[in-house]
């Protein structure tokens, strides 16, 4: 299926262009929340960097809640966010994990596309989350 390769944001808005397509993107698999491309030319305007951070977190929040496939491969986010995200960010752990998720990426980055070096700002991944003995954390710099 062809709606795999995109973004969850555009595998959605397929549903728009026919009354068959819809509900398609519910049965993916891979849900990819790539919103770095939303970060171009936002440098140093918080206001709407602001506005994006709430789109992106409710179309996450949207798409997870309408998902209904038992299982996930992967689990990308893929946004400017940080540990004042980190309530929200578990809960999408959370579904993940209960979707028995397979691969999970977190690229949090600024909205320059730089890692943050300031560690109080970045987001502490709970590794309580993990119950498999097979599971493998890979963290090099959140």
């Amino acid at each position: 299926m062809i709606l795999c390769l995109l973004p969850i944001k555009y595998a959605v808005v397929t549903g728009s262009v026919c009354k068959k397509w819809r509900f398609l993107w519910r049965n993916l698999r891979k849900l990819n929340f790539d919103g770095t491309g939303d970060l171009i030319g936002i440098s140093r305007d918080w206001r709407l960097l602001n506005r994006k951070r709430q789109m992106y977190v409710y179309q996450v929040n949207d798409v997870i809640g309408s998902y209904n496939h038992p299982m996930v491969e992967e689990f990308r986010i893929r946004f400017d966010l940080d540990n004042d995200h980190r309530t929200l960010i578990d809960g999408w752990l959370k579904f993940a994990v209960k979707k028995k998720v397979e691969t999970i990426e977190l690229y949090f980055v600024d909205n320059e596309h730089h890692t943050r070096f300031l560690t109080t700002y970045n987001y502490n991944f709970p590794l309580s989350l993990s119950h498999r003995n097979d599971a493998v954390v890979e963290i090099p710099c959140l």
